[in-house]
């Protein structure tokens, strides 16, 4: 096994802040072929852009630091340090950090292939068609 795909730093990763927060994605780095492995940064007031991943892709989210809104399709969740949620494909849905410490959370998503998010404002839900 060669060492070049098994660690990767924080560090050694470019920040990716289109869809808001500062986001650091893991998977390419680190040759993930059935995963995605995303850390993300909130300061207060910051969140995601409302997106959608399709079918199958599910996500995690883990709370590692800090409290978080999240919203789910049409319900909201309040999360804590410590918590975990999952968040099913084919679902509008964004963290929002509603507080005034800064918050990290760890996102993991299955089918990388299908995980690039739809931002909502760009497509209909599922549900909506």
């Amino acid at each position: 096994m060669s060492d070049d795909k098994v660690k990767v730093s924080w560090n050694d990763l470019p920040d990716f802040t289109d869809l808001g927060g500062t986001l650091r994605i893991f998977g390419e780095s680190l040759g993930l072929k059935d995963m995605e492995l995303v850390i993300g940064k909130f300061s207060p007031g910051e969140g995601l852009k409302p997106h959608i991943h399709r079918s199958p892709t599910e996500e995690i989210y883990y709370i590692y630091r800090g409290k978080i809104t999240v919203y789910v399709g049409d319900k909201t969740y309040h999360a804590d340090e410590g918590d975990a949620m999952r968040v099913p494909p084919d679902v509008v849905h964004y963290p929002l950090n509603e507080g005034d410490e800064d918050c990290w959370v760890v996102f993991v998503l299955s089918s990388p292939q299908t995980a690039a998010p739809v931002l909502a404002s760009d497509t209909e839900s599922p549900s909506d068609t």
